[in-house]
This record gives structure tokens, sequence and C-alpha cells, in this order.
């Protein structure tokens, strides 16, 4: 195996790499170097957009955290005993980046 060429496989072990594949004209077809080249541009932008889909995600729950509390405070203003604790949970929420 040419170590250049050496890839891990999901499960961790090493394989040897292929060019991707793609369908054209009713027959699976290797790729092009162009059509490669453009493949790995592209792959490469997802890999590093990868960061802010995730932050994306987190923001996204920290949002459905602080509509599901939003009761949650209205009922801690009727008990002051709780609105301290309240205050503080959405205030973490809020500070998530």
């Amino acid at each position: 195996m040419n170590e250049e060429n050496v890839s891990k496989d999901v499960n961790g072990a090493q394989s040897e790499e292929q060019s991707p594949y793609c369908w054209k004209d009713g027959q699976v077809m290797p790729l092009t170097a162009e059509e490669k080249a453009e493949h790995m541009r592209r792959e490469a932008d997802w890999q590093a957009q990868a960061p802010a889909r995730k932050a994306q995600e987190v923001r996204a729950e920290r949002n459905k955290l602080l509509r599901m509390s939003d009761l949650t405070l209205l009922h801690a203003v009727k008990n002051s005993a709780d609105l301290a604790a309240v205050k503080a949970y959405r205030q973490a929420l809020r500070d998530v980046p």
C-alpha cells in the first residue's frame, strides 16, 4: 500500500484510498481530476464550516430553553423566592456564545 493513499475506514482499519465515483450516463464512473478537485474543495469547505454549524445548533437549543423558561419566569415573579434562581438560569443561558 502506498503510504500517501492510506486512509482509515469508519472502523479505523487502514484501506487503500479510492477515487470518488459518480453516476454518469447510467454507469458508475470515477471522477475526473477536475471533478475530484472540486469534490475535495467542497468537502474542505464543509469541514471548515463545522464549528459554525455546531454553534448554530447550540444557539438553537439555548433559544428553545429560554422560550421554555418564559413561563417559569412568570411563575417566579409571583414567588420572589424562586425569582433569583430563575434569573440566574436564564442569564447562564444567555451567556452561552
